[in-house]
């Protein structure tokens, strides 16, 4: 009597912890969520190697006029660029325009504890502005060059 009342404490603490462990894991999970999508000119999205969208950020359903439900609803897809990243494990950099934005891109593999790639988060960071920017720097350096009075020498 008294072994299977230690067992049924036992099992009550066991499942106590993975309860408690769950909650933990519950409210570090929505406090990523919130910084993430806090942050307006970064779209984050992550998908499962078959292509599917398990997250994506309010930014990116801003951006691309959707709701998070549209996205985890739709049909996988996965473009050979993605299919690279989940072979090789490795994290991949790129340039992206879309929608008239300019986004530098990072895909990063997800890997569990194995070491195997379980996903793919996507950061598209919004580089627009640095762009023109860039552009408007361009034509004054392009100006000066060709018309030395604007800029005289010293």
């Amino acid at each position: 009597m008294f072994v299977n009342l230690i067992l049924v404490v036992c099992c009550l603490l066991l499942f106590w912890c993975y309860v408690s462990r769950q909650q933990a894991i519950c409210r570090q999970e929505n406090a990523i969520r919130q910084v993430i999508d806090v942050v307006p000119d970064i779209l984050v999205f992550i998908k499962d190697p078959k292509g599917n969208f398990i997250y994506v950020n309010q930014a990116m359903c801003e951006h691309f006029g959707k709701t998070e439900k549209d996205f985890l609803q739709s049909s996988p897809f996965l473009l050979e660029e993605d299919n690279s990243v989940l072979q090789n494990g490795t994290v991949e950099q790129d340039f992206k325009a879309i929608n008239g934005r300019f986004f530098s891109t990072v895909k990063v593999p997800l890997k569990d504890h194995r070491g195997e790639v379980q996903g793919i988060a996507f950061i598209w960071k919004d580089v627009s502005n640095l762009k023109i920017e860039q552009a408007k720097y361009s034509y004054i350096l392009s100006l000066a060059m060709t018309n030395p009075s604007i800029c005289p020498q010293a």
